[in-house]
């Protein structure tokens, strides 16, 4: 199956800089509007724009979620192999708390 590219809309124009410093945006919490705001882009646009999950708005928005993520997680990792204490109780709370959504997913997913 052939896999197809993410369409980038006309309206918006931006470099590969500001794409990045999207991504970094989004990873860091900020809401559509704030970032359609910060980019001087009609917030009505921008929305429309990211909620088509086909657009190349929607994965940049995603991929700053994801990268954040995975960053802070592998940062916190390294204090905990070094032995840090706080560190490593972080990842547990965090397995645990995983852990508990996913029960829950899959048991509220058989009713």
């Amino acid at each position: 199956m052939e896999q197809t590219k993410p369409i980038k809309h006309p309206n918006l124009s931006l470099s590969d800089e500001e794409w990045e410093k999207l991504e970094i945006l989004s990873g860091l919490g900020y809401s559509a509007e704030k970032i359609a705001t910060y980019f001087g882009i009609s917030k009505t646009i921008f929305r429309q724009i990211a909620e088509d999950p086909n657009s190349y708005l929607s994965e940049r928005l995603e991929a700053g979620k994801v990268k954040q993520d995975i960053d802070e997680r592998f940062g916190l990792h390294q204090l905990a192999i070094k032995g840090d204490v706080p560190a490593q109780k972080q990842i547990h709370e965090i397995k645990r708390t995983r852990a508990f959504q996913n029960f829950q997913n899959g048991y509220f997913r058989n009713f």
